[in-house]
């Protein structure tokens, strides 16, 4: 009989009947945590529904730090990990499931940092509700077409062209410079390779008149300063004009000076709504 009963306790430990439920919540937690930190999708997704939102994982974390809070819900447990926390779902079989989280999808650094500069990263949402907002890729390809169009206002050709230097020399070839005075209001410097100034005006000649344009190497522009952009001009080539012409492409032109309000995300969203109308 001793032995019977002997052999009954054992069978009941070795099936977790020793164990508590916290302890059970606290295992589980451990096994999922590592799946998390290497990134083991499938194996996170079978145990995490919301998951399916997030296409990778990571986190890091100390085993004997992690702590299991059961919360107001019974059967459900407040996982901390420190940086990242999740809850576990205890069903009344015994079966486990994570059903929120935060902190524990991993995005691009460089995604990242534009998406918190920019508000499309929004505090307080868990993993899920986040990867909906950094699943929308359109927002950064608007953002970055809609750049050139606001930088156009921050660097331009203010006032009209000033005679720098009167026609000097023989009448007929007779040579002055003209300037423009290109105006920044952007918060970075400028550098002169990235635009251009184009001159406009008229060249005269036996052929008579004929629309004249002429480019000029910018020069480079403190925060929120200026620069003179010098033209010659002459009897027979006078100019009238002048714009800022930018030579390099969109997305060097974004990634060099653009400077986030942390509203973009938000005016994104105002704007789609306003489509919508």
């Amino acid at each position: 009989m001793l032995a019977a009963l002997f052999a009954v306790g054992l069978l009941a430990t070795s099936c977790g009947g020793g164990t508590s439920e916290a302890d059970q919540v606290k295992d589980f937690a451990l096994d999922f945590a590592t799946k998390v930190s290497k990134n083991q999708v499938d194996s996170v997704r079978a145990l995490y529904a919301d998951a399916a939102k997030c296409d990778s994982f990571a986190v890091t974390f100390v085993h004997d730090s992690v702590t299991v809070t059961e919360t107001e819900t019974p059967g459900t447990y407040k996982v901390s990990l420190g940086a990242a926390d999740f809850t576990v779902k205890r069903a009344e079989d015994g079966k486990m499931s994570v059903v929120e989280s935060h902190g524990l999808a991993a995005y691009p650094a460089d995604a990242l940092d534009f998406a918190k500069k920019t508000g499309q990263w929004k505090d307080g949402l868990n993993d899920a509700e986040q990867a909906v907002r950094m699943a929308d890729k359109d927002f950064r390809t608007q953002v970055v077409a809609a750049f050139p169009k606001a930088f156009a206002k921050m660097l331009m050709v203010k006032g009209g062209l000033e005679v720098v230097k009167p026609c000097d020399g023989p009448a007929m070839m007779a040579v002055g410079t003209l300037g423009a005075n290109v105006v920044s209001t952007c918060d970075k410097a400028i550098s002169g390779s990235d635009y251009e100034v184009v001159f406009k005006g008229m060249s005269v000649g036996y052929w008579g008149e004929q629309p004249l344009t002429t480019s000029e190497p910018g020069k480079d522009i403190a925060p929120n300063g200026s620069a003179m952009v010098t033209t010659d001009f002459s009897v027979h080539a006078d100019y009238n004009s002048a714009y800022v012409n930018i030579k390099i492409s969109n997305d060097e032109l974004f990634n060099k000076y653009f400077t986030p309000t942390g509203k973009e995300y938000d005016e994104y969203l105002a704007g789609k709504t306003e489509e919508k109308k």
